[in-house]
């Protein structure tokens, strides 16, 4: 049957109502087309929506885990000034002077205080302490004592807890200025009220969160890099 004979059977016999039927399709055809379009600017503002709601939520999130870290780093440097004070020297004395710090079990997962050789002089943490533990050589410390000022690591896995974690660094002085020991802390990564709060930001099912240092000025675009890349200094 040949394409002609194959309207013919299917379109009305009259002019009239081969008109209205053509006029039908037609008009179906633009609403259609209509309707596409319109599916398609709404589904491009949803996805706008979604986004500028997803930027305002990790911003958000950015900012809590900066103002965590700060608050505990300026725990830290109360902690500094109070030991150069104190006049604790030997390792029983630097050993009272962290237990009767009550603050250290709320803000940290472990704390210690380091010699300026790395050394480990006195510590509070959750494990048995190990004997003749050295930082010498972290990044984190040697930084600490080139530029004289606080740091916080890039997460790191525990050497004994095997927890993810970051480190929080203060320097303490002595009375000629010099470094005489270094405060290191740090903070579990797992730990309810600190990651832990984020999880209701985690996008969908199958998505994930990703954490990133960036240098002042810098927008969220996209993930470039899971976990910070760059040490923060202060």
């Amino acid at each position: 049957m040949t394409l002609r004979k194959l309207l013919r059977w299917r379109l009305p016999a009259s002019l009239k109502a081969r008109m209205s039927v053509v006029v039908f399709l037609l008009v179906l055809g633009a609403v259609a087309s209509l309707a596409l379009a319109t599916l398609a600017v709404a589904e491009r503002g949803m996805r706008d929506v979604t986004g500028r709601q997803q930027y305002v939520s990790l911003a958000s999130a950015a900012v809590f885990i900066d103002e965590e870290l700060d608050a505990r780093r300026n725990v830290l440097r109360a902690m500094a000034d109070s030991l150069a004070a104190g006049g604790a020297h030997d390792g029983a004395s630097l050993q009272r002077f962290l237990a009767a710090q009550t603050v250290l079990g709320a803000e940290f997962y472990s704390a210690g205080v380091v010699g300026v050789d790395g050394a480990v002089l006195a510590s509070l943490s959750p494990f048995k302490p190990q004997a003749g533990l050295n930082l010498k050589g972290r990044p984190y410390f040697e930084q600490t004592l080139a530029t004289r000022r606080s740091v916080i690591s890039t997460p790191l896995n525990g050497s004994i807890s095997g927890m993810p974690i970051v480190v929080v660094t203060q320097p303490v002085f002595d009375a000629q200025g010099g470094v005489r020991y270094v405060l290191a802390a740090s903070v579990n990564l797992r730990q309810p009220d600190f990651l832990g709060r984020l999880g209701s930001l985690k996008p969908g099912p199958g998505g994930y969160l990703y954490i990133m240092t960036c240098t002042r000025g810098d927008r969220l675009h996209r993930p470039r890099a899971p976990l910070p890349v760059h040490q923060r200094h202060v």
